[in-house]
């Protein structure tokens, strides 16, 4: 785990450095420049600096105020905001804002504010192929090109003895309710088989390790369905995944 805790250090103590956050809202500003439900707040330039970051004052509910006063529609709405731009954010553009802590976001008139972009990520741009790549091989199920993208990121060692049918069975153990096209509510006791499954009951995991530029990546996953958790809302994960993963000029049929 040493990569990994290397990983965690250097992301976290950039959190502290102000003008890279800046510059991190003004990235996500402009990849969900046309977004109709989500609001990023604008930094006032003239009233930041290596340690003040100011942006234009946004308002709205809580997300547990929120929850307390939409209704179940409301609610699917603005969950599937949220999750759509994360993954969009991830698997179209290589980016990741991995601290979706409830805090962080608010709610006002249908749409989403989003706030904090401290703790943010970006692949290098072969990793981040990829990593796409082995996602859509996951997706049409297709163990054995899945499980060449699973050993070229990293994840475990040519030698491992790991079988496509195991390297796919424990990537999917993550995943609950992407490989099915319906409307699926994410409860915490499948959080809990979650964590579970990839540390005390993972058979792999001394031959399993966690790629670096995927530690962050693995965060995102486990925030966004603790989130989906709080939302209580059934979303298709399924078609989520898929139109972050294929671009609409490349949409194919995922079985």
């Amino acid at each position: 785990f040493g990569e990994a805790l290397a990983e965690v250090r250097q992301v976290l103590l950039r959190e502290m450095d102000y003008v890279a956050e800046r510059n991190h809202i003004e990235v996500f500003r402009r990849l969900f420049a046309n977004h109709p439900g989500l609001v990023i707040p604008r930094p006032v330039e003239h009233l930041c600096s290596p340690n003040v970051l100011t942006t234009e004052f946004s308002d709205g509910l809580s997300l547990q105020d929120f929850l307390f006063h939409a209704d179940s529609a409301a609610k699917e709405k603005a969950a599937t905001t949220l999750m759509s731009a994360c993954m969009a954010a991830n698997y179209r553009h290589g980016i990741i804002s991995g601290d979706l802590h409830p805090r962080n976001f608010l709610f006002q008139d249908g749409k989403v504010v989003w706030l904090d972009f401290g703790c943010v990520k970006q692949y290098t741009p072969d990793f981040h192929a990829t990593m796409v790549q082995m996602n859509r091989a996951y997706m049409e199920q297709d163990q054995e090109l899945f499980h060449r993208h699973f050993v070229a990121l990293g994840f475990c060692r040519p030698e491992s003895g790991l079988t496509p049918k195991e390297t796919f069975a424990f990537f999917h153990s993550l995943k609950p309710g992407c490989l099915e096209d319906r409307p699926t509510a994410v409860t915490r006791q499948q959080m809990l088989h979650v964590f579970r499954s990839f540390t005390v009951d993972n058979p792999w995991r001394n031959r399993i390790t966690l790629p670096r530029q995927m530690v962050f990546a693995a965060r995102l996953e486990l925030a966004m369905h603790g989130l989906a958790t709080r939302f209580g809302a059934p979303l298709n994960w399924f078609q989520l995944h898929k139109e972050a993963l294929y671009p609409a000029e490349d949409i194919r049929e995922v079985s």
